[in-house]
């Protein structure tokens, strides 16, 4: 399950912001896979969304949240790349900008809602944030980092012992001890917060699990393949054999498959810690940096262009 942010400013992914007299925050924070956050201090209104990016519901919950909030700006987790080559699917294009349809007319192409692009099986989410935020003339924030700079970060954290460490994967599945005592505090501060439920959110659409499955289910069913295949033949040489290398050969076939789940989870470990816990952080950063660019705007200090 992915993360979206919405955030909203006083007179002001994804992220966005918005005013909070155009909507009922209560009935949008109901939903399970909505997050909230509001910060009186800095004045800042945060939305979360969280979506699964295959074929699910996420695509519609995007457009809605977007819709109701009237964010001043939104954030999405994709990098240019990304938003590039997923549009291009929306739309009818290939890599090349080439397309086996029949030419867009003019209409079209001065109104590309109009075309209404088949929902893709990967990136419905994505693209349903773009197309709402272009068709409210809705600033649009992208807070990922490029796939290169992820390779690069992982090689970087490759021999590093702290990127293997369980305890984020852990913590991360109790609420109350993933938050760090300045977290804590820092919390504190806020009047209003709200957190994204994940077993209530796939309990309403059980199509945003799909990627979990996907994932999960090779190794795990590889893993207890390998297990039984072991443990019978550890069973087969106790009962039938007197040989003491061929119990020898079975605890060591036992110790084998332990070793290789042991080395699994950690393997798991050091992907959940770089690959999710250190793009969240990378989100967070892309998501303050667009408030400061939401709110110069809203000074006056920046000016926004458009091209046509």
């Amino acid at each position: 399950l992915q993360n979206a942010t919405s955030m909203s400013l006083p007179s002001k992914t994804q992220t966005s912001t918005t005013q909070t007299t155009t909507h009922n925050i209560n009935d949008i924070i109901n939903s399970p896979h909505i997050g909230y956050i509001k910060d009186p201090s800095n004045k800042r209104e945060v939305f979360v969304i969280g979506t699964s990016h295959f074929r699910c519901s996420s695509a519609a919950e995007v457009t809605s949240l977007i819709t109701q909030v009237r964010p001043d700006g939104v954030v999405l987790e994709l990098d240019p790349e990304r938003v590039l080559r997923l549009t291009k699917q929306y739309y009818g294009f290939d890599a090349d900008g080439d397309t086996a349809q029949a030419q867009i007319d003019a209409s079209v192409q001065t109104n590309p809602s109009s075309r209404g692009g088949e929902e893709l099986l990967y990136g419905s989410d994505f693209v349903a944030a773009v197309t709402t935020c272009q068709e409210m003339d809705i600033p649009l924030f992208l807070g990922d980092e490029y796939a290169q700079e992820t390779k690069q970060r992982l090689m970087q954290q490759l021999f590093r012992v702290e990127a293997y460490s369980p305890m984020p994967l852990v913590t991360s599945m109790l609420p109350d001890m993933s938050r760090t005592s300045k977290a804590k505090a820092r919390a504190a501060d806020i009047s209003t917060t709200s957190r994204i439920s994940l077993i209530d959110t796939f309990r309403t659409d059980p199509n945003k699990l799909t990627p979990l499955a996907v994932s999960s289910s090779p190794p795990l069913v590889i893993a207890a393949l390998a297990l039984l295949l072991q443990n019978n033949e550890a069973a087969a040489s106790i009962a039938y054999s007197s040989s003491s290398g061929a119990l020898v050969d079975a605890v060591w076939n036992v110790l084998e498959t332990s070793l290789s789940i042991v080395l699994s989870f950690f393997v798991s470990c050091f992907l959940f810690n770089t690959v999710i816990v250190e793009r969240d952080e990378i989100l967070a950063d892309s998501t303050i940096r667009a408030w400061n660019v939401l709110r110069s705007l809203k000074n006056g200090t920046f000016i926004r262009k458009r091209w046509e």
